[in-house]
């Protein structure tokens, strides 16, 4: 697999939730930041005894109802490479 796709969404208490798609990965967390930073554990962990993909992309869901983007996620295109397999930071 070159690229994992998590669908992102911020839910209405503010905290944000990723799924991947395709795969079964699921995390969430308070913060765009701790978002990134559980979504490089999560994909550790699955991977754990075999190889990531190289990159790992982020796509925005609209708050459901709403049509409300996650302002931070709006202009980010973050995309982190998964190339090592160590994952570094």
């Amino acid at each position: 697999m070159r690229e994992l796709v998590f669908e992102v969404m911020q839910e209405a208490d503010g905290g944000y939730t990723a799924e991947a798609l395709g795969e079964r990965i699921f995390t969430q967390a308070d913060s765009w930041n701790e978002l990134k930073a559980n979504v490089r554990e999560a994909v550790r962990g699955f991977y754990f005894d075999s190889t990531a993909p190289a990159s790992v992309r982020f796509s925005q869901k609209a708050l459901e109802g709403s049509g409300a983007w996650a302002p931070s996620l709006r202009d980010s295109g973050w995309i982190v490479g998964f190339a090592n397999p160590t994952l570094k930071r």
